[in-house]
C-alpha cells in the first residue's frame, strides 16, 4: 500500500499541478500513519501542509492538510498534536460552502477520533 501511494506521488510529481502534489503528499502521509510510519507520515504531512500554504489551493484541501499532520502526530503517539492539528482543520471546514466537499474532510476526521 505504502510503495503504490509513493508510486502515485511520483507519478503526480511529474505530470500534475500544486493540487495534485499536495494530494499526493497527503496521501503518503495518510498511508504511512495506517502502516505505522510515524516518521515518514510527520514528513509527508508536513511538505503536504507547506505546500498547500503557498499554492492555490481550495480551502478544503488545505483544511485536509491539517488533518493529515492530525493523523501523522496521532501515529507518532504525540496526542497533543494531534489535538491542536485537528482544532486546526476544523477552523477552515467551518468557511467550506460545499457540503460534499466538507464531508470529505469531516470523515476524515471522524477516523481520528475513532481511535
Amino acid at each position: 500500500m505504502l510503495t503504490l501511494a509513493m508510486a502515485s506521488r511520483a507519478l503526480w510529481d511529474d505530470i500534475g499541478g500544486d493540487e495534485q502534489r499536495v494530494t499526493g503528499d497527503w496521501q503518503v502521509a495518510h498511508v504511512a500513519s495506517l502502516t505505522g510510519h510515524a516518521e515518514l507520515a510527520l514528513d509527508f504531512a508536513a511538505a503536504a501542509f507547506e505546500r498547500a500554504a503557498g499554492a492555490g489551493v481550495p480551502l478544503w484541501l488545505k483544511a485536509s492538510k491539517c488533518e493529515g499532520l492530525a493523523r501523522a502526530y496521532a501515529a507518532a503517539g504525540h496526542q497533543a498534536e494531534c489535538s491542536a492539528w485537528t482544532v486546526k482543520a476544523r477552523e477552515p471546514l467551518e468557511q467550506v460552502a460545499d457540503a460534499e466537499d466538507r464531508a470529505v474532510v469531516e470523515g476524515q476526521l471522524a477516523t481520528l477520533t475513532r481511535g
